[in-house]
């Protein structure tokens, strides 16, 4: 599965390449092209399903993998909610590292990255917490345990934020990034 913009809207491409046949499943347009530029996926094993999310928007779609096809659309609160803080950078085997959207391993939240913070959404869709809120996050990944979030900001700094207090625990004293490219447990 890809992301897309089209000319309408954004959409993704299920694309079978054992049996060479696609299937095109919309995504909810009418955002600018830079906002609908902040579409991202994540498959979650845990909960069998993928999601398509867009927190500059303010939406979440659960596609259904078997099906393909978009199970549910929610529109998300976006506005200022509790604060997620940052945790310690890591090495070992590399976590979830997405553009705008990653899910945890064990399938118990999504986080997704937009203009305004990162959210995290639980298995409802609903969003249980912030993080980073005012900042502008262009990519996020999480360690495989769930418990420390990574964000690359628009400004080029990597943070890293405990996912359970919130707090901000790490900072990359240099700026100038233009991506995550893995993140993985320090030992």
């Amino acid at each position: 599965m890809t992301l897309y913009r089209g000319t309408d809207h954004p959409f993704i491409h299920a694309l079978n390449t054992a049996e060479a046949w696609a299937v095109c499943i919309d995504l909810p347009g009418g955002g600018s092209a830079t906002d609908d530029a902040d579409w991202g996926l994540a498959a979650s094993t845990g909960w069998g399903s993928v999601y398509a999310v867009n927190a500059t928007r303010g939406l979440a779609v659960d596609v259904d993998p078997e099906q393909l096809i978009a199970r549910r659309t929610v529109t998300l609160a976006t506005a200022a909610a509790p604060t997620f803080e940052l945790a310690k950078f890591g090495h070992v085997d590399g976590g979830p590292v997405g553009r705008r959207v990653v899910a945890t391993t064990d399938g118990s939240f999504v986080y997704a990255a937009g203009a305004d913070g990162v959210l995290r959404l639980a298995r409802d869709l609903s969003v249980d917490g912030r993080l980073l809120p005012g900042r502008s996050v262009a990519s996020i990944g999480l360690l495989p345990d769930g418990r420390t979030l990574f964000a690359l900001g628009a400004d080029g700094s990597i943070q890293a934020v405990d996912t359970a207090t919130g707090a901000v625990v790490g900072d990359v004293a240099s700026h100038g990034y233009d991506r995550l490219v893995a993140v993985m447990p320090w030992e």
